[in-house]
């Protein structure tokens, strides 16, 4: 299982002016319902191209560690914690010693094997930084998508919410 700490930061992503002149919009009226729409633009993108559109901190959660643990989110920029729980049910953290990091997977090291965990949901638990710098310059399509996606959800801003 996935999850952001930190929520996306939409108005470093996509600014509301910059949304509000492409859906031509002039007053403040409706800037909340814009924003909560920006927010879910963002999130659909995220989640169809498991490509994080700023920079942030996030969790993922599985039973048990594997010989390959794929990180469903990138470009990752860091892995800064794998934590699990023992057998005995306390955590216990790794060290960066005993494991590697490539190709959006975390391995162990060489030499080494991931301990057992007790295998409850979420008993391993890898925390890492993931998302583009600057999404205008480096993937400016998601960026348009994520306007096109606004404008679809202010279009029809009537219909119940997607």
């Amino acid at each position: 299982m996935l999850t952001a700490l930190s929520p996306a930061d939409g108005e470093a992503i996509v600014p509301l002016a910059s949304i509000k002149q492409r859906i031509r919009v002039i007053d403040n009226a409706e800037d909340a319902d814009i924003e909560r729409m920006r927010g879910q633009a963002i999130d659909w993108v995220e989640r169809y191209t498991g490509i994080a559109l700023d920079r942030r901190q996030f969790e993922y959660a599985d039973r048990q560690f594997c010989r390959r643990i794929a990180l469903p989110v990138g470009p990752i920029a860091s892995v800064d914690a794998i934590a699990y729980d023992d057998v005995n049910g306390a955590e216990q953290v790794l060290t960066a010693a005993d494991w590697r990091f490539g190709g959006g997977a975390v391995f162990t090291a060489a030499g080494k094997r991931w301990p057992v965990s007790i295998g409850d949901p979420g008993s391993v638990r890898i925390t890492f930084t993931a998302g583009l710098e600057d999404a205008e310059a480096e993937a400016p399509m998601l960026i348009a998508a994520v306007c096109v996606g606004v404008a679809a959800l202010f279009a029809n801003r009537e219909a119940p919410d997607w």
